[in-house]
């Protein structure tokens, strides 16, 4: 419990040494030491275009698969058309209509 309270004295006074090596003209922020030489960088547009494009695979997807859907059904469809049509031919021929 001693070692916690020594190290958070030790830290305020620090972080106490650089507030106050503010002048009173000097209106700009300081950054603690760790952050004085560092670079970070967001940028929330790409993130946003990378969520639009996953969003627009995943419907592209959809409309193909809707797609197959149909042309599949077409297909049966026609397919139980030509059947139909057949079985009614050789019912014609067997009652010689």
């Amino acid at each position: 419990m001693k070692l916690v309270s020594l190290v958070a004295a030790a830290l305020l006074l620090c972080a106490r040494g650089e507030v106050c090596a503010q002048t009173a003209e000097d209106t700009r922020t300081q950054y603690p030491a760790l952050l004085q030489n560092s670079y970070i960088s967001i940028n929330v547009g790409a993130i946003g275009d990378a969520i639009y494009n996953e969003a627009s695979d995943a419907v592209d997807a959809v409309g193909d698969a809707g797609k197959w859907v149909g042309n599949e059904a077409e297909d049966a469809a026609g397919a139980i058309g030509d059947a139909a049509s057949s079985v009614g031919d050789a019912i014609c021929d067997v009652f010689d209509w």
